[in-house]
């Protein structure tokens, strides 16, 4: 074949736009001996699917297993289980928890209170941070203008 239809064939090829004959053809071409030296590149793809064309399977080189798989209703059973195993367990030490006293509790809520002042406070300073940068931005607009 002339070099010009294989690089076109090539070309269709990658596309996706080859017919089986024009297939062939390519297979037919990058098994010769004389290939253009700008194609060779694509010749262990052509090869590759003659090789592998030949090969065959058989029975005995694929390892079956005879013995029988575990049926999805003895999995979902144990499954179950496991479930109503955990849900006991937290059932048992949700009924450790220990009890608070009305002035622990409400120690607690203070300090609590004070923790969330502290950071709404942090939280204010970056506010303020932020309307200093605006007012720089706005200023540097107005110049660049």
């Amino acid at each position: 074949m002339e070099l010009t239809n294989i690089k076109k064939l090539v070309t269709k090829y990658f596309e996706g736009n080859t017919s089986l004959a024009e297939e062939k053809a390519l297979q037919t071409y990058f098994t010769q001996d004389e290939i253009a030296s700008e194609l060779k590149a694509y010749q262990p793809l052509f090869n590759y699917y003659k090789e592998d064309s030949k090969q065959t399977f058989t029975l005995d080189a694929l390892a079956f297993s005879t013995t029988p798989k575990k049926s999805k209703v003895r999995v979902m059973k144990w499954f179950a289980v496991a479930a109503s195993l955990v849900l006991l367990v937290s059932i048992y030490f949700q009924q450790k928890q220990p009890t608070y006293s009305k002035a622990e509790k409400m120690a607690a809520y203070h300090e609590y209170k004070k923790a969330m002042y502290l950071l709404g406070g942090e939280i204010n300073k970056g506010v303020n941070e932020l309307t200093v940068l605006k007012t720089f931005e706005t200023t540097k607009n107005k110049i660049i203008k």
